[in-house]
């Protein structure tokens, strides 16, 4: 079973894009660092879109690593929080980037599909791409078991 990489840290660089915060599940944001992780993914081969909100944030998924298809679901949690306070003017925000893959379950009946080096090569891009936003700080990577 694979570790999930997970970053956390803090920003001022993105903000709530319009009606964002209504129209997530709860109240996370983070559309504004999604479209930013794709165009710059998207830069390096990677193709990735924002499939939309959930309860956790925005979820991204990942449908390329250097024009190859995947056989199993990549994708990104991202989401920003921000004080109650601080809602009209957010200021720095602790945002979250979490990488998870999920294998349909006739293909795991059926083959062995090992997603550990695409996560760890998505990671490797995550950690280059997270320290070029501005204003970043407290950069924090965990491993996460499902």
């Amino acid at each position: 079973m694979p570790e999930y990489p997970l970053v956390t840290f803090r920003t001022d660089f993105f903000k709530p894009l319009p009606g964002e915060v209504e129209e997530s599940v709860n109240e996370f944001f983070g559309l504004a660092l999604s479209n930013w992780l794709i165009e710059k993914l998207g830069e390096r081969g990677i193709a990735a879109d924002v499939i939309g909100a959930e309860d956790w944030g925005w979820y991204t998924r990942i449908f390329t690593l250097h024009q190859k298809p995947l056989p199993f679901s990549l994708s990104l949690g991202v989401s920003g929080e921000i004080e109650e306070a601080k809602r009209a003017d957010p200021g720095f925000v602790e945002w979250t980037i979490a990488i998870h893959a999920e294998i349909p379950f006739l293909k795991r009946l059926f083959k062995r599909i090992d997603p550990t080096a695409e996560i760890k090569e998505l990671e490797r891009h995550l950690r280059e791409l997270v320290a070029t936003i501005p204003n970043v700080s407290d950069i924090q990577w965990e491993k996460n078991r499902p």
